[in-house]
């Protein structure tokens, strides 16, 4: 009868079968002791060294490969003892043990993903100690087991001898035979329902075969499944941290405009989406990032950073320009991807090529990817209404956590500036005098501005705005009712080295009898109006 071949091989390779099975019951059990030790230590020291591939360290793809060659086995031998009316405990117990084992091993899989984000708590870490202990523990008495019947002490128990010979195997049972459709085909139909009958009633009388057969795959699905989402296919969201080649990135923001730091169009034909990027690099020698692997995808159409744009952009940060990042350090920066204007898209992600796939049992993905939600400033936001000698707050802008005071204006052919400066031989008053130049034929006057200017100390933009005249030029202008018509005034603005709040400004002299004067602060899509005439 053809379902006995199974059991000649099994009864004949019984040895050697238990042999197999027991070296992978010691592999386990010598990877789920990395993993109690992992845990164990970081219990006792309160930290762990860190390691951008920690989960393939530990947790490995070999041994989710091991689980399912163990229960394989351990379904045919239950098999095998079922029919031969042996005990099978053992291979019950080792097909529920190492199902469990299975998916804790997933669940721990995640929690190392997971501690490239956040460490764990004290009790957290001490809770995950304690079930891979007794995860790991159990793990020895399948291994004695496995290796006595292995090596054979109580092998003469099972009588295979007299079985073999029972079993009559002949070399007619090996051979192949052809089968021909299309003739008498009635025959064919009923052999099948006959052939399903019998099927049905075997798996009835085996359930628990068939049912750690059905349940190894469904693990293996549910493996499968499970590194497509969490690896190979990861999407990852804005501020969530992934590790490409030993450097950790986080996603903080990202926006969509064509305006510059003033509101200014940049260019009519495109727009642009920029990417702020957090990265740590955890290598051990400094490193930096190859830009066309830093990939921005609009549906399914790819473009690559330009580096020829981040003046415009010194507001939302600094833009890379390929520089090293060195060994423990974190960095923030920019990075800039042109567009037309007019593209339409439905998902914008930020992708990051990793070419590393499964290496030594080790699970990676070929690329990460980072769905977007970009900030739009491609509108400008109605004017806000701000007053002369109030806090004016910032915080809707990208200029975040800061704010300005005008505190007073003056307009005049000239002023003093008082100052006090310091050489070798001791510190001294002195004065500079600001008048207007002629320009052309048209008179100039000067306007001061006394100003309050407190910027976020986190933007990047300081290092370029010292002083309030460099935030007038990067953010101010002056607008003035002039023949009944608003127009904006054609400034000079002095430049000035001096430590003062006061910007001085060259501007036309009918400026002095207009009813209507109004510094106008822009930042990208916001404009706040300070009336400065009473």
């Amino acid at each position: 009868m053809i379902i006995k071949k199974p059991y000649a091989f099994l009864i004949k390779h019984f040895r050697l079968i238990h042999l197999i099975l027991s070296s992978l019951l010691i592999f386990l059990a010598y990877k789920t002791h990395s993993v109690y030790k992992f845990f164990n230590d970081y219990v006792k020291n309160g930290y762990y060294t860190y390691s951008s591939e920690i989960s393939g360290t530990y947790i490995n793809f070999y041994m989710f490969l091991a689980i399912v060659g163990i229960l394989v086995v351990a379904a045919f031998i239950y098999l095998l003892m079922k029919w031969k009316k042996k005990s099978r405990l053992y291979y019950i117990l080792v097909s529920i043990f190492y199902m469990i084992l299975f998916i804790g091993l997933l669940v721990y899989f995640n929690t190392f993903l997971n501690l490239l984000n956040e460490p764990l708590g004290v009790q957290a870490v001490r809770a995950y100690r304690d079930i891979i202990f007794m995860l790991y523990v159990p793990q020895y008495l399948f291994i004695i087991f496995g290796l006595i019947r292995g090596i054979g002490f109580d092998i003469k128990k099972f009588d295979f001898k007299k079985d073999l010979a029972d079993l009559d195997i002949k070399e007619e049972d090996q051979e192949e035979i052809e089968v021909t459709f299309g003739q008498n085909s009635y025959k064919y139909k009923r052999k099948a329902r006959r052939a399903y009958r019998e099927i049905k009633y075997y798996a009835i009388e085996n359930k628990f075969f068939f049912g750690v057969i059905c349940g190894t795959l469904a693990l293996v699905l549910i493996l499968v499944v499970y590194v497509n989402l969490n690896v190979f296919t990861k999407k990852y969201k804005e501020n969530d941290f992934f590790t490409v080649d030993g450097v950790v990135f986080q996603v903080l923001d990202s926006y969509e405009t064509d305006m510059d730091l003033k509101g200014n169009k940049i260019n009519s034909l495109y727009k642009y989406i920029v990417i702020k990027v957090s990265m740590k690099n955890t290598n051990e020698y400094r490193t930096n990032l190859e830009t066309r692997n830093l990939r921005l995808m609009l549906d399914d159409k790819i473009y690559y950073p330009t580096l020829s744009k981040f003046d415009y952009f010194r507001d939302l940060g600094r833009g890379y320009t390929k520089e090293n990042l060195y060994s423990g350090e974190t960095y923030e920066y920019l990075f800039v991807y042109e567009i037309p204007k007019d593209t339409k898209y439905n998902k914008a992600t930020f992708r990051m090529i990793d070419s590393i796939n499964i290496v030594n049992g080790e699970i990676s993905s070929k690329h990460k990817d980072v769905r977007l939600n970009t900030i739009k400033y491609m509108e400008l936001e109605p004017e806000e209404q701000v007053y002369m000698k109030s806090a004016i707050s910032l915080e809707k802008s990208t200029l975040l956590k800061s704010e300005i005071v005008v505190n007073s204006y003056e307009i005049g052919d000239r002023f003093i500036e008082n100052y006090n400066y310091c050489v070798a031989s001791g510190c001294y008053d002195g004065t500079r005098i600001i008048a207007a130049s002629v320009l052309g034929n048209q008179e100039r006057s000067v306007l001061k501005l006394n100003l309050d200017v407190m910027l976020d100390e986190n933007l990047y933009i300081n290092r370029f705005i010292t002083n309030n005249t460099k935030f007038y030029e990067a953010f101010g202008d002056i607008m003035y009712l002039s023949n009944g018509e608003l127009v904006k005034a054609p400034v000079v603005v002095k430049t000035m080295d001096l430590e003062t709040k006061n910007v001085y400004l060259e501007v036309p002299s009918n400026i002095k009898n207009s009813p209507l004067i109004r510094f106008v602060i822009s930042i990208r899509n916001r404009k706040y109006i300070v009336t400065l005439t009473s």
